[in-house]
């Protein structure tokens, strides 16, 4: 089973979606106010945040499944949410190590219309053209 494919499964059923949003989200947390310098600390936090970004679009590609989500809806809402959640992130914090991760925006909102989605291919982004030919899968 791919990874695409199993993140498509995770869409299937939203109280799963939430709860590995939850799993993903928490354990980001537990290693971020323990920050120390090393090679491998670095490391193991620059994976979790890509493991709550592919998390976070998973959430979104269920939100978009169950509400019917036009595709060019799938690609911004996500994104946009993503993009203002690690602001806010920086600001609170005042520890500007999430600002970076900002950038991944694009690719969740990308992932999360791939996920509903999967006949649009990754390069295409005339979500328009899209939308009007194509409907929410059903798995």
């Amino acid at each position: 089973m791919t990874f695409l494919a199993m993140c498509r499964k995770l869409t299937e059923h939203f109280a799963l979606s939430v709860l590995t949003f939850i799993l993903a989200v928490t354990s980001t947390v537990l290693l971020w106010p323990n920050r120390r310098e090393d090679l491998w600390h670095r490391l193991g936090f620059v994976l979790s945040i890509l493991l709550v970004s592919a998390v976070w679009a998973i959430l979104f590609a269920a939100i978009a499944r169950k509400r019917q989500w036009t595709a060019e809806s799938c690609r911004k809402l996500p994104g946009i949410s993503f993009f203002v959640a690690c602001i806010f992130l920086c600001l609170l914090t005042a520890d500007f190590s999430m600002l970076p991760f900002s950038a991944v925006s694009l690719a969740v909102g990308a992932f999360c219309r791939k996920l509903v989605y999967p006949g649009i291919p990754w390069s295409d982004m005339t979500d328009a053209q899209a939308s009007a030919r194509l409907t929410t899968l059903n798995i």
